[in-house]
C-alpha cells in the first residue's frame, strides 16, 4: 500500500513511522520507564485502572510483563526501520509480475501468497535475522528500563558476572559461548532461508 502511487500521505506515514529510530536510547528508556512505572500515576498503570484493574510494577511483577515492556519498547523503537527495509525489496519486484498475475485472474490475497511472499522471502529472512541479532545483543536500553536484577537479558547479566575487582573466567568464558550459540543457530537456518528465496523467487527466461 504504501508503495502504490494512489497511497495519499504516504511520505508522511514513512517519516513519523522513522522518528522513533532517530530518538536517543537514553531519552526512549528513560521515557518507556516512567511509563511503566510502579506509581498509580504512571501511564500503563492509569491504563490499568481504566480497565477495571489495580495498578502493579511492570517492571518487577513478573517476567511477562517485564517482557512486554521490551517487546513494546523494542517493536516502538524498530518497527519504522523494517517497514523501510521490506518497501525497499517489495520495490525490485517487477510490477510486470503483478500484472500477468492479475491478467490470470489472481486477486489481492492470491497475488501476496504467490507473488510477494516467495519473491521477499530473502527481504524477510534478512529483517528477521538482523532484528534478532539487534534484541539479543541490546544492552543500553534494558540496562535503563529494567529495574529487577534477576530478569535482565544475557548481555547484562554477562557484564554483571565480570566484576570489577574479581573475575571468574571460567564461567564468564562459558557464558560467553552459550550466548552465541541462538545467535550461530539462526544464522545457519536463516542461508536456507535465503537460498530458498532467491531460488523461489528467480525469474527464468
Amino acid at each position: 500500500m504504501l508503495n502504490s502511487k494512489s497511497m495519499k500521505l504516504a511520505g508522511a506515514f514513512k517519516t513519523i513511522s522513522f522518528m522513533p529510530v532517530l530518538c536517543s536510547v537514553v531519552v526512549a528508556g528513560i521515557v518507556f520507564r516512567m511509563m511503566f512505572s510502579e506509581l498509580p500515576g504512571a501511564l500503563m498503570n492509569q491504563a490499568l485502572t481504566l480497565f477495571g484493574g489495580q495498578p502493579i510494577a511492570w517492571l518487577k511483577y513478573n517476567r511477562w510483563t517485564a517482557m512486554f515492556a521490551m517487546v513494546l519498547l523494542c517493536c516502538w523503537r524498530w518497527t519504522g526501520m523494517n517497514i523501510l527495509y521490506y518497501m525497499a525489496g517489495l520495490k525490485s519486484i517487477p510490477a510486470e509480475l503483478y500484472e500477468a498475475a492479475e491478467i490470470d485472474g489472481a486477486n489481492h490475497f492470491q497475488q501476496l501468497r504467490n507473488v510477494v511472499l516467495p519473491l521477499a522471502g530473502p527481504i524477510l529472512g534478512t529483517v528477521g535475522v538482523m532484528q534478532f541479532i539487534s534484541s539479543w545483543n541490546d544492552f543500553v536500553l534494558p540496562l535503563i528500563v529494567m529495574r529487577d536484577h534477576a530478569r535482565l537479558p544475557v548481555m547484562v547479566q554477562l557484564l554483571r558476572m565480570a566484576g570489577e575487582y574479581i573475575k571468574l573466567w571460567g564461567p564468564l568464558m562459558a557464558g560467553y559461548a552459550i550466548a552465541s550459540i541462538p545467535i550461530i543457530i539462526l544464522f545457519v537456518f536463516s542461508m536456507k532461508l535465503f537460498i530458498k528465496g532467491l531460488t523461489e523467487g528467480a525469474v527464468k527466461g
